[in-house]
C-alpha cells in the first residue's frame, strides 16, 4: 500500500469512526423507535421531545462536556481515550448517566421497549467497564452491537420490522470494525469482544 493510498484509507477510517461514534448510538436508537413506524409514533409530541432531549443530554452533551473538562484537568491525556486506564472515570460516569436515563424513563412510564433498552445499555456499560479493568475493548463496536441488538429485538417484539435496518447496522459494524483496525486503535479480538458482548447482553435483556 502506497503512502497516498494509506493516507486515504486512514481518512476514510477516521470519518467512519466519527459517524459511528458510540455516544451517538442511543439517540439514533430512540429516534428510530419513535419515528420508524412503530406504535411509539403515536406518543404525544411533548413526550417524544422529552425522550429525545433527555437522551441527547445524558448520552451526548454531558459526556462530551465531561470529557473536555477531564482533558483540561489532566485526568485524561487525549480525547480519544487510547489508554485503557484513562477510560475508567469516563465509563463510570457514562454508566451512571445511562442508569439515570433508565430511571427517569421508567418513572415517567415511558414505553417498555425504551426502558428495557436503557436497562440493557446500563448493564452492557457495567460489563464493558469490568472488561476494561483487565483489557481494552472497542467502545465503537459496543455501541453498534447494542443498536443492532435493539433493531433485532424490536422486530421480534413489535409488529413493525427493522430487518433491513438491522442488516444495515451489521454492515456499518463491519465497516467500523475495519476502520478501527486500519487506525490501529484495536486488535481484532477487541472489536469482536466489543460487538458481541454488547449484542448478546442487549438482546437477552430486551427479550427476557
Amino acid at each position: 500500500m502506497t503512502a497516498k493510498s494509506r493516507s486515504t484509507a486512514e481518512i476514510a477510517a477516521q470519518v467512519i469512526s466519527y459517524l459511528a461514534h458510540p455516544l451517538f448510538m442511543p439517540l439514533v436508537a430512540v429516534a428510530l423507535l419513535i419515528y420508524g413506524g412503530t406504535y411509539l409514533a403515536f406518543l404525544p409530541a411533548p413526550m417524544k421531545h422529552f425522550d429525545l432531549t433527555l437522551v441527547f443530554l445524558n448520552t451526548i452533551l454531558i459526556p462530551l462536556a465531561c470529557i473536555h473538562i477531564f482533558r483540561r484537568m489532566g485526568i485524561i491525556s487525549s480525547y480519544y481515550l487510547e489508554d485503557r486506564r484513562e477510560r475508567y472515570i469516563p465509563l463510570a460516569l457514562y454508566t451512571l448517566l445511562l442508569l439515570i436515563t433508565w430511571f427517569v424513563l421508567r418513572r415517567m412510564r415511558q414505553p417498555a421497549i425504551l426502558t428495557d433498552f436503557f436497562l440493557a445499555l446500563t448493564i452492557t456499560s457495567v460489563l464493558t467497564f469490568g472488561v476494561t479493568l483487565r483489557r481494552k475493548i472497542s467502545l465503537h463496536l459496543s455501541g453498534l452491537g447494542s443498536l443492532s441488538a435493539l433493531l433485532l429485538a424490536a422486530s421480534l417484539r413489535l409488529t413493525h420490522t427493522f430487518i433491513l435496518l438491522w442488516l444495515l447496522s451489521l454492515l456499518l459494524a463491519g465497516l467500523t470494525a475495519t476502520a478501527r483496525l486500519v487506525l490501529q486503535q484495536h486488535t481484532p479480538a477487541e472489536v469482536y469482544a466489543g460487538f458481541f458482548v454488547a449484542f448478546a447482553t442487549t438482546f437477552l435483556v430486551m427479550m427476557v
